[in-house]
């Protein structure tokens, strides 16, 4: 009768690592969808990708146009002023983003664009908008603030509001 026993507890412990293994796997694998995640669908508003539009046919050939680039991406922090320092303004950089970072030839930086809307009317995007312009300037690399509505905009005065185009790399 103890074997019985014994051998239905190894079954039924069997069985249940054999669950919690098969629970793992698929966790593990590309099939796993536990509703953590989604798909934004598209990297851009509609109000970006209009301008990415407008973009596109108002840059000359031979500029590449990345959307949505990391500022630590593009930028190095220096870690000459001490580990905190560096620490604090790389976490700032990992987290904010340029709506347009502008290419040329084989993906040497040119410039770099923010559309900014009305939301950049608020403190804390004043602020942002703020140490970017700090930051790039410091970088050397142009960073430009495109307002109005894009959506009326033409090439050519797109065009006129991008002067590092009139000096071409």
């Amino acid at each position: 009768m103890i074997w019985i026993i014994i051998g239905l507890f190894l079954v039924l412990l069997s069985a249940a690592l054999l669950g919690v293994l098969a629970g793992v796997a698929t966790k593990k694998g590309t099939n796993a969808r536990s509703g953590l995640f989604a798909s934004r669908n598209s990297i851009l508003t509609p109000y970006e990708t209009a301008f990415h539009a407008l973009l596109t046919g108002a840059l000359p050939p031979g500029y590449t146009i990345n959307p949505m680039v990391r500022i630590s991406d593009i930028v190095k922090v220096s870690k000459k002023f001490g580990n905190s320092v560096y620490q604090t303004n790389f976490n700032k950089c990992c987290m904010k983003h340029v709506d347009f970072l502008i290419t040329k030839g084989p993906c040497i930086i040119a410039f770099a664009i923010e559309l900014d809307d009305s939301s950049h009317n608020r403190p804390d995007r004043i602020d942002r908008d703020q140490y970017l312009d700090h930051v790039f300037k410091e970088a050397g690399i142009p960073l430009i603030h495109v307002t109005g509505n894009v959506m009326s905009m033409s090439a050519e005065e797109l065009r006129s509001r991008l002067p590092i185009l009139s000096n071409p790399m």
